[in-house]
């Protein structure tokens, strides 16, 4: 009757209360992420202390199992380098870093301006609790090994005691749900569909931690899967007969505003080209850019040239099966088309190299096809010198051709281009908001010098610009959005045969681009691909679904936030049954 009493005082006995500082060291900095990153709404405050309680537990328990003093400074070490770096990602993207973004490590050495914009004074904070922390766990918790087995067990126990209560609690008005409608699901599989399964980052950290929220990534990037639905062969290559076949040049403007376009700054406008053309030309204004942080940029790319979801878990470029999809330039190509791609930067990022020649593109264009004379900070191309030298390689390209271009100079921090590079000089209280506006009054002139020399040279061109995402500005002075996940993009189309300028308002997003393009050009798009064209009656439009997002575009442009029940969230992920 005595056994587990006098266990415990041996155990107690045992332990070394100054490790336990360290501990509180470890569990004050995941609670600063918590509380920044985690809405306090409802019940997420009792989540929250919950969370605190289940770290510190399991924490403890690694910390009775290691003997070895250097493995806890380093575990340690990297848990706080883990937490702030999820903290700068949260202030940008507002997610955590999904495992897949490890496909975007390239651009960690172009980051430092943009690491320094999104530190905060509070994150010295963390700066000082890491000796804090690691001091104290040069110690074993427990002094001998026979108490750090049994206190391990005890931990150990603890929490599973934890995690069965959140077991119960965080199924049960599932389950009640379930059962009303008569649905034959047990509460594990609705367990491991909402936790082990589930794609709300914060929401799996909030829970479980790091450790399983990877985990879980893992098991998406690299685990077992069922093998690769085949897409119907009606899909991938036809001719259309009949149709226009132009020149087509799309250009992807880096951080491009729907709320810069017409915006003037004391009186000067930052886009006047841009400008002109969204009062003349065929101009989208209520358009909303797909754009996860694990794809970045590249979403923008795959949803254009596949009219498809992007992947939200990893860059889509990085996917298998991307060769079998009835892609914009497999689909030209397969019309006479000669297809391009061009980017300034290296073609590893976010592997674009890789994604556009499985996609079909016949020449591809980086940073190592072009002359460097003047480079910018990332030492590479600016937009100017980018584009004199694509001119000359389209010169060389049989027509028709379609030419898709990705622009660089406007890009975040928008320190890339120096004070001799601007055009004009907008001062600003924000540096960053003055970066902003001086970056796409160079990007915008540029832009004016590419499409006026191509329309010379080839009159019989359609053009289509638009943004991959937002600028993610959020100042008194000048705000791109209020969300870091809603993304307004504009989108011109500029075509020989329009004539007199149109305003489409309704809502649309970067997978309707494709089609609305094709649409123009009377080619009937694949069946296979989930956009609609931007140029069908309104009546026709349903709401816009807005990836790694609580919110949606309803029918009307109005944005929504999106509940258990509506809308229905599936066509987000069919992609995934074709490629992965």
């Amino acid at each position: 009757m005595n056994v587990w009493p006098h266990s415990l005082r041996r155990i107690l006995e045992n332990l070394q209360p100054r490790i336990l500082i360290g501990q509180a060291g470890l569990t004050a900095c995941y609670a600063l992420f918590l509380f920044e990153v985690i809405e306090l709404a409802g019940f997420n405050f009792l989540r929250i202390v919950y969370a605190l309680g289940a770290f510190t537990t399991f924490s403890l328990f690694l910390l009775a199992l290691t003997r070895y003093a250097w493995i806890r400074i380093v575990a340690a070490v990297g848990f706080f380098l883990l937490v702030w770096a999820n903290l700068l990602h949260y202030r940008y993207f507002g997610s955590s870093i999904p495992l897949g973004s490890i496909y975007n490590i390239g651009f960690l050495p172009y980051l430092d301006t943009e690491i320094y914009r999104l530190a905060r004074a509070k994150d010295i904070i963390i700066l000082l609790l890491l000796p804090v922390a690691i001091i104290p766990l040069r110690s074993n918790l427990f002094a001998k090994r026979g108490a750090a087995a049994r206190g391990g067990a005890l931990l150990l126990g603890l929490y599973a005691a934890m995690v069965l209560f959140q077991f119960f609690t965080e199924t049960q008005s599932t389950v009640n749900r379930v059962r009303k409608y008569g649905i034959n699901e047990t509460r594990l599989q609705i367990y491991l569909s909402n936790r082990l399964h589930s794609e709300d980052h914060l929401g799996s950290i909030l829970q479980f931690g790091f450790i399983w929220t990877y985990f879980s990534d893992y098991l998406r990037l690299g685990g077992s899967k069922p093998p690769l639905e085949e897409i119907p062969l009606g899909n991938l290559v036809f001719i259309a007969a009949g149709a226009r076949t132009p020149n087509i040049v799309v250009i992807e403007v880096e951080a491009l505003d729907r709320e810069i376009i017409g915006y003037t700054h004391q009186g000067q406008p930052v886009t006047p080209y841009l400008n002109r053309l969204a009062e003349n030309q065929i101009f989208f204004n209520n358009i909303y850019a797909q754009h996860s942080s694990a794809g970045g940029t590249s979403d923008g790319d795959f949803c254009f040239l596949t009219s498809q979801y992007p992947l939200g878990y990893k860059g889509s470029l990085g996917a298998v099966g991307l060769e079998k999809l009835p892609s914009v330039p497999r689909v030209l190509a397969a019309n006479r088309y000669s297809t391009m791609a061009f980017h300034a930067h290296q073609g590893s990022l976010y592997r674009r190299r890789e994604g556009f020649s499985k996609l079909g593109f016949a020449g591809l264009y980086f940073k190592e096809h072009f002359q460097i004379d003047d480079p910018d900070r990332w030492h590479t191309l600016k937009d100017r010198d980018f584009f004199n030298q694509v001119i000359e390689i389209i010169a060389a390209a049989p027509e028709p051709f379609f030419a898709y271009i990705i622009t660089l100079s406007s890009h975040s921090p928008f320190d890339l281009i120096g004070v001799e590079d601007y055009i004009s000089s907008f001062q600003s209280e924000s540096p960053l908001v003055q970066n902003y506006f001086n970056s796409m009054h160079y990007v915008d002139a540029a832009l004016e010098m590419l499409i006026t020399e191509l329309q010379g040279r080839y009159p019989d061109t359609v053009f289509i610009l638009f943004g991959d995402h937002t600028s993610n500005l959020r100042t008194t002075e000048y705000t791109s959005t209020d969300d870091p996940k809603i993304h307004p993009i504009p989108v011109i189309i500029i075509d020989p045969q329009f004539s007199g300028p149109a305003l489409y308002s309704q809502p649309g997003t970067t997978i309707d681009l494709a089609p609305t393009l094709f649409d123009l050009l009377d080619f009937d798009p694949p069946a296979f691909w989930q956009g609609r064209s931007l140029l069908s009656p309104p009546d026709h439009f349903i709401p816009v679904i807005l990836i790694d997002s609580d919110y949606y575009i309803d029918s009307l442009g109005a944005i929504q936030r999106i509940s258990s029940d509506y809308p229905d969230l599936t066509a987000t992920k069919r992609i995934r049954r074709y490629i992965r």
